[in-house]
């Protein structure tokens, strides 16, 4: 499943419960699509990352959150793409759920808001 998270803020997605929800859903895999946060060519302003801040915190909320361990497989973290990262879901025999509930996505402010 990929679930694109362009136009939310990193404060608005709860990175531990949407991976249980698509757990919920019994699906194996999820995409977390989150940009590579560059900037029509500005710079990014983050050091040794290709990723953009949005990509970072999603990382950092997946690497070493045991609360996850039991819908997901925290040691299949793909960060090989600039602009998502990828985590394989334990098997769930019974899923109980048929969608995501993400947040309204609020509408674009500028860069200061």
């Amino acid at each position: 499943m990929d679930i694109d998270l362009h136009g939310y803020h990193p404060d608005d997605i709860d990175v531990a419960d949407l991976i249980k929800q698509v757990w919920e859903i019994g699906t194996n895999k999820v995409t977390l699509i989150h940009g590579h946060g560059h900037n029509r060519g500005l710079s990014v302003g983050f050091v040794n990352t290709n990723t953009g801040y949005f990509g970072l915190r999603i990382r950092q909320a997946i690497r070493g959150n045991g609360s996850l361990k039991p819908w997901a497989k925290i040691s299949t973290l793909d960060c090989s793409h600039d602009g998502s990262t990828t985590i394989q879901l334990r098997k769930n025999p019974n899923p109980t759920r048929t969608k995501i509930d993400l947040p309204p996505r609020l509408p674009y402010r500028g860069r200061n808001g």
